[in-house]
């Protein structure tokens, strides 16, 4: 029997086109554990198991960044952080702001909360009546929030690191990773449609998760568990990132991409030379 033939390469002109990463952000809520222990807790949401994207995965809050994240309009109602302050914060050259937006816009959809919000009780409820108007685009969230007088402090929402999908994948996301800490006298509520439950978990305690199976996420919120799981309690991280200049962040790679480097790093890390990582990142991505 004649060998059968090898594939043909594809030329530069009938390759597929890689699939661009689309801009979003997520956020990691924090809160100190119950009981006055040492440790602390983020905010997870089980994604809904027929979602086309990490459907039944455990998750943060967050999404894409849309085209009102880039109008002035959350920044309107804000305190805290200049939309170029934003822009340094990030290493961008312009529309740093737009992940801040999409930061407190994501974390209210899905998970109920406004973070970092100066927001009376009767406010917060009407508020959460119109969650769904928000998503579908019917209302901004900006209008209601100008509208009931609320203000958000983006000072409080400390960006924390970065990851792309590698070039390959169907679907690619260009990530920019926040930290906030949990508002008080605000419950979460997951939204029943992308995500289905919610829950207040130790990182170390969902790592042990997914290492038996129980669970299971993407890399990168893999990687932000391990970093959070280091930190002494959620009120020294807080308070380590608000120390921050608001410059360009001194940044470690980290599984793929790069996170801010926090005081419990150690002093040296692995592929890190303890500078400031000037390269682009996206070149130490494996393929």
């Amino acid at each position: 029997m004649a060998p059968l033939p090898l594939p043909a390469t594809p030329s530069p002109s009938t390759a597929t086109a890689p699939v661009p990463a689309v801009p979003s952000a997520t956020v990691m809520v924090l809160r100190d554990a119950p009981g006055g222990g040492s440790d602390l807790e983020v905010l997870m949401l089980r994604r809904n198991a027929r979602s086309t994207f990490v459907g039944g995965g455990m998750v943060f809050p967050g999404g894409a960044v849309d085209p009102h994240d880039h109008a002035p309009g959350l920044h309107d109602v804000a305190v805290g952080r200049s939309a170029d302050r934003a822009t340094d914060a990030l290493r961008l050259a312009e529309g740093g702001h737009a992940y801040w937006s999409a930061a407190i816009r994501e974390t209210y959809e899905e998970a109920g909360l406004l973070l970092e919000s100066d927001v009376t009780p009767a406010a917060c409820a009407r508020l959460a009546g119109r969650r769904l108007d928000v998503e579908l685009g019917r209302v901004l969230l900006a209008e209601l929030a100008a509208g009931e007088g609320v203000t958000f402090d983006l000072g409080a929402v400390h960006y924390f690191g970065h990851w792309i999908t590698p070039a390959g994948n169907h679907r690619r996301y260009d990530t920019r990773f926040f930290v906030a800490a949990a508002p008080t006298d605000q419950d979460p509520v997951h939204d029943d449609r992308e995500a289905v439950a919610w829950e207040w978990v130790r990182p170390a305690a969902m790592l042990d998760r997914v290492r038996t199976g129980a669970s299971w996420m993407l890399p990168p919120t893999e990687a932000c568990l391990r970093a959070l799981a280091a930190a002494p309690s959620a009120t020294a991280l807080l308070a380590d990132l608000a120390t921050r200049p608001d410059g360009p962040p001194r940044l470690v790679a980290d599984w793929g991409g790069v996170r801010i480097r926090l005081a419990h790093d150690p002093a040296v890390l692995p592929g890190d030379d303890a500078d400031e990582i000037h390269d682009p990142w996206e070149h130490r991505c494996p393929t």
